[in-house]
């Protein structure tokens, strides 16, 4: 098993951590969730996410129905996006409004959850026949599949999600599945102020951070590392940020990488092949495919 014993010590050192600097009183079964949730992700050698549940001719992205395809076909830890409606609800969708997915128009954050639920989500299949769906709340979604585990990226920044999106781990008792993620460092920071056990992975400004110390032959501190997972891409706006050596210097450090949005088989075997811990895939199917070939 890979790397695991790296990853787990460094993992319990932030955890122990934690225990002297929360900012909230959190209960011992939390620290059990959290620990619960390293060994689901250690206990793999390679993690397949399915990107806004994975895209299937019979199901719309982000709805019940791709969410339990992802399920079916024996996916790791399904990827999606939080966005909080107008009167306080986190649903599961991707885009800041419907507009792409539906034959509707309409920000999430000015529509209530009752009206988004009158909203059909649309996906037409190869031979264009219309396909529909509805759009999932946070909550539901972990009550749906209870033995699941949630890879989840706060899309807004706001701090009325983040403690929302907290408020809804505690009530269901799933900080042993879930690891919240966003692009907004201050949302991160705040999830992490309020949930210091909770698993997050690195934000964007955190992830360039460490890239840049790669870059420079700097090692990093303990300060760098308030979490365990990166998620990043491959290659963005001509600048390849994951090869070999990069994957090299974080597992030496005892960070897992997670690399998105990867759907080229090819491009799938090159990472597999350079040491990566997961893909994030449009098509998870398509990833195992690849995964049997090596």
């Amino acid at each position: 098993m890979k790397k695991i014993s790296i990853v787990f010590g460094v993992s319990v050192f932030f955890f122990s951590s934690c225990l002297s600097s929360r900012a909230i009183e959190l209960s011992a079964d939390l620290a059990e969730q959290q620990q619960g949730y390293y060994h689901s992700i250690l206990d793999r050698d390679f993690t397949v996410l399915a990107h806004r549940g994975g895209l299937y001719d019979d199901a719309v992205e982000n709805t019940y129905e791709s969410f339990k395809n992802a399920v079916d076909i024996g996916v790791d830890i399904i990827e999606t996006d939080l966005h909080l409606t107008s009167d306080g609800v986190v649903v599961a969708f991707h885009d800041s409004s419907i507009d792409r997915v539906s034959e509707s128009r309409g920000k999430i954050a000015w529509m209530t959850y009752s009206q988004l639920l009158d909203v059909d989500l649309v996906h037409y299949t190869t031979d264009n026949l219309k396909v529909t769906g509805k759009i999932i709340s946070f909550e539901q979604l972990l009550e749906e599949f209870p033995n699941t585990i949630f890879n989840v990226d706060m899309k807004a920044r706001s701090n009325k999600l983040v403690e929302s999106v907290g408020k809804i781990l505690e009530r269901h008792q799933a900080f042993d599945r879930v690891c919240v993620a966003s692009f907004f460092t201050a949302n991160i920071e705040l999830f992490r102020k309020l949930y210091p056990f909770a698993v997050t992975s690195f934000s964007t400004s955190e992830f360039l951070y460490i890239h840049q110390q790669y870059k420079r032959g700097r090692d990093l501190k303990q300060k760098d590392l308030p979490a365990f997972v990166l998620q990043v891409p491959h290659k963005l706006w001509g600048t390849t940020y994951v090869d070999r050596g990069f994957v090299e210097y974080v597992h030496r450090h005892g960070i897992l990488i997670h690399v998105w949005t990867i759907n080229c088989p090819e491009e799938m075997r090159y990472l597999i092949e350079i040491g990566v811990d997961g893909i994030v895939t449009d098509f998870p199917s398509l990833c195992f495919e690849v995964l049997n070939t090596l």
